[in-house]
């Protein structure tokens, strides 16, 4: 089961420029899952319980940042047992990070290794 990763969410929020808005909820079903986690450079208190949900194991959970240019991004953020162990979140995270800042990079399993 694909589940929230919380501790991934408040990492990109913080590390995000220039954001407005951001959101959680299952990818392919946003318009019924999808809450406010920050908004006007605040923590909704509540989100976590607002959500309801804390995984999936058919969906995505994701995070979509809007920023002050209007621009919209939407990351996957989870974690999930595999026969891969942590190397799925590793990526998750890798890419969430590199995606926030909107840098263009690659991933690669050398990359993977040395993130901690």
């Amino acid at each position: 089961m694909k589940k929230f990763d919380f501790e991934l969410v408040e990492k990109i929020i913080a590390e995000a420029e220039n954001l407005v808005y951001a959101s959680v909820g299952m990818k392919d079903d946003w318009f019924f899952t999808a809450v406010t986690v920050w908004e006007n450079g605040k923590y909704e208190p509540n989100f976590r319980q607002d959500l309801g949900l804390d995984g999936s194991n058919i969906d995505t959970p994701s995070i979509k940042l809007i920023y002050s240019d209007q621009s919209e991004v939407i990351l996957p953020c989870f974690t999930e047992p595999s026969i891969f162990g942590n190397l799925a979140k590793k990526a998750t995270k890798q890419l969430a990070k590199v995606s926030a800042r909107n840098l263009p990079y690659q991933i690669s399993i050398n990359n993977l290794r040395n993130i901690k």
